[in-house]
């Protein structure tokens, strides 16, 4: 997993947890993957513990996630490019935390239909669509995700 990957799973693991706080992340993304995240969060606060800016960026991003969160992804990959011993234990610590998947779309005119993620089961994990659309034409649909239930 390349460096920027690695950030990217690791800010979307923990951006939802710092938004809805410990207590209600366990609610919404089940026990396991809410401990995971604090896990991972609580790692992040030890190893950026002595380094001013970074920790700043970390209270900052616990704070305002959406806002922050690009500039810890900038810490990270710079502290990650000069300790490849970090770059094993992070992936680590997301492989624990669980399955995700991540989508992007950006359509410049929708007619017809586009889905984001369509999964037939889903047990765990985290999924995060993000769907751009300039022009959506009549009788387009936009469907961020369709998921099963598990058997």
């Amino acid at each position: 997993m390349v460096i920027e990957a690695l950030v990217a799973s690791t800010i979307t693991i923990l951006a939802p947890y710092v938004a809805a706080g410990a207590t209600k992340a366990a609610e919404t993304l089940g026990e396991a993957m809410a401990k995971g995240a604090g896990n991972l969060l609580d790692q992040l606060r030890t190893w950026l513990n002595g380094d001013n800016e970074a920790s700043s960026a970390l209270r900052n991003f616990e704070t305002n996630p959406n806002r922050y969160g690009g500039v810890l992804e900038d810490i990270l990959s710079e502290k990650l490019k000069s300790n490849p011993a970090m770059v094993d234990d992070l992936m680590n610590i997301v492989n624990e935390v669980g399955p995700r998947v991540e989508v992007v779309q950006k359509i410049r005119t929708l007619a017809g239909q586009a889905v984001g993620l369509d999964v037939a089961k889903w047990e765990k994990g985290l999924a995060k669509v993000e769907q751009q659309v300039e022009t959506l034409e009549k009788g387009g649909t936009l469907v961020g995700a369709s998921i099963g239930k598990p058997e």
